[in-house]
């Protein structure tokens, strides 16, 4: 078996092949450089700078880590400021619907608690503390309730439970 993958080698159509074993005839009339030929041997030829840092590139590359870092610090900044401040009873909406239950879900910063409210073909999420989900979580699913929610942070879309009462 050996024999026949060297036979296959030395054949003709092998040596046009790209790759392939060198023969021992090949390789005795190959000469390689001597020292003096070397590009090390001619200062000239290097580039002396090529372990200096680039500080266009260094900032290129730290830009997208800085962003997202800063980002990630604004969000858990909102986050935190949603969770621990009281709800603006000033900009409170009422809401009427059917109750469909309370659910809860792992977040990078927590628990999150949430009541879910069907109003005209559209299900809405109204946020709560973990107090206020204990207490509503055995509340019967499909009655008609009326709900009093206010964000916690002026401006915000995520309205937090202020007072639940049945229709």
């Amino acid at each position: 078996m050996r024999w026949g993958r060297i036979q296959a080698m030395n054949d003709e159509s092998q040596k046009s092949s790209r790759i392939r074993r060198v023969p021992e005839s090949e390789k005795k009339g190959r000469v390689w450089p001597d020292k003096s030929q070397q590009a090390s041997n001619y200062p000239g030829m290097l580039n002396p700078d090529v372990n200096k840092k680039d500080p266009i590139h260094s900032v290129l590359t730290a830009l997208p880590v800085l962003m997202l870092l800063i980002g990630l610090l604004f969000w858990y900044q909102k986050d935190r400021a949603q969770k621990n401040s009281s709800p603006l009873i000033a900009e409170a909406v009422e809401l009427v619907g059917e109750f469909n239950g309370v659910s809860t879900t792992q977040s990078a910063s927590g628990k999150q608690y949430f009541i879910w409210l069907m109003q005209s073909e559209y299900r809405k999420t109204i946020r709560l503390t973990k107090d206020q989900h204990a207490q509503y979580r055995e509340q019967e699913v499909g009655g008609a309730v009326s709900i009093t929610a206010a964000p916690t942070v002026s401006g915000s879309d995520t309205l937090w439970l202020v007072d639940i009462q049945p229709r």
